[in-house]
């Protein structure tokens, strides 16, 4: 059977599991699992709690009986979007669209945390990471709330907000590249120095994609976190332990996340390889049994490629890769989370000397000032009858000589 014909199947049957295989968040042991992206959010202490849970509340998840149930559907926290899903620049569809992946908010004031994956729109794909970022903050500003969305507006006639930037920098989460803005805002220009909110945006571009129908687009992760100015930097350590906790899936870890599905494609084995081949809009997989080697039924090819053909592969190298199966526990990944302090501002540029004072020791001559003596390069003054010279001390004068004595009388 050749590569071309082993993929209708596949693809047909991998439609079918995304239609009816998980698609909401999993919260575990190990803490947040998004089966419609390639990242976990590692729990604080092993409950699957993402923050202390007697500082933070998990809101846009539904409690039942102290443990976390659906993800809630109300016009709070999801909303109707509208997507191009055929590429030709038309807004055709309106998807259901959660608000954000988690919220986290404080039980001790009105601070706020958020992670949140949003499509980019096909007219914002080319963005450089930090364009983009700014585009979602003066996308938020000219709407008047956050979160806000880079394609249609969640809400049309909203006030639009006065913005401050108060940092921006470059960092990293889990290793890729992240842009981070903190700004303030209010709701005009008299109320940013009094009545102010302040946010911080950290956007990342690390190989999500989100799929329409054939069509795949560049998804970004937003997090988000609001206070008030004054108590702002009191909760700029647990937003930045959250992003810490914050792990982008690999290649093998995706399909180790899978592997108790997986073994149900093995033969008489313990051990499988799943090999994969990745392209822009299919997942090929199949599973070959440590024993019986090649020889493995057509099921047993294809029963890797059904369960594997939904999941949430970043879009980076490689293409093609395989991945060595055994039973056992699944390591928890590790995230990280970096930022480059920005550089310090430049030392004040030194005063002018006083009128008829001559400079400092390496430090330039005021405009149309002569350079002090004895800096190296600098050319002599040209003599003025106002300049003054410096004149020696006179040495003291030696005493007079005395007079020969006269001479005798002659006798």
């Amino acid at each position: 059977m050749n590569a071309a014909k082993l993929l209708l199947p596949a693809i047909a049957l991998g439609a079918l599991v995304v239609g009816c295989g998980p698609s909401r968040p999993v919260f575990k042991g190990d803490g947040y699992h998004d089966p419609e992206r390639a990242y976990q959010i590692i729990s604080v202490d092993g409950s699957g709690a993402l923050l202390s849970p007697t500082k933070w509340s998990l809101t846009n998840y539904e409690n039942v009986d102290g443990r976390v149930g659906s993800r809630k559907d109300t016009a709070e926290y999801a909303v109707w979007q509208r997507f191009d899903t055929t590429g030709d620049g038309n807004f055709d569809s309106e998807i259901r669209q959660p608000l954000y992946d988690v919220l986290l908010v404080s039980r001790e004031g009105p601070a706020k945390m958020w992670l949140r994956t949003e499509p980019v729109p096909k007219d914002k794909a080319g963005l450089e990471l930090e364009a983009l970022a700014r585009t979602y903050i003066e996308v938020a500003g000219k709407n008047g709330t956050l979160p806000a969305a880079l394609g249609k507006p969640f809400k049309h006639g909203g006030t639009p907000w006065a913005i401050r930037e108060v940092s921006a920098m470059s960092a990293t989460i889990d290793g890729e590249a992240a842009y981070e803005i903190t700004f303030d805002y209010a709701a005009d220009e008299a109320k940013l120095d009094s009545d102010a909110t302040r946010a911080r945006v950290v956007a990342s571009l690390p190989g999500f994609t989100t799929r329409f129908g054939s069509l795949q687009r560049k998804t970004v992760l937003l997090a988000t976190y609001t206070n008030t100015v004054d108590a702002f930097d009191a909760g700029v350590d647990d937003f930045e332990n959250l992003l810490g906790r914050v792990a982008f899936l690999t290649h093998e870890e995706v399909v180790k996340s899978r592997a108790d599905e997986l073994f149900q494609c093995r033969g008489t084995s313990d051990e499988i390889t799943v090999n994969v081949e990745l392209a822009d809009n299919w997942t090929v997989a199949r599973a070959v049994d440590k024993k019986e080697g090649e020889v493995v039924e057509d099921a047993g090819r294809t029963c890797a490629s059904v369960i594997l053909a939904d999941a949430p592969f970043r879009r980076t190298d490689p293409k093609s890769f395989e991945v060595r199966l055994t039973p056992g526990p699944v390591p928890v990944p590790a995230g990280s989370f970096e930022r480059d302090e920005p550089a310090p501002p430049p030392p004040p540029a030194p005063a002018a000397p006083a009128e008829g004072e001559a400079p400092a020791e390496g430090e330039a001559p005021a405009e149309g000032e002569a350079p002090a003596e004895g800096v190296e390069g600098a050319a002599a003054p040209a003599k003025t009858t106002e300049a003054k010279k410096k004149v020696p001390a006179k040495a003291p004068a030696k005493p007079a000589t005395p007079p020969p004595p006269p001479p005798e009388p002659a006798p």
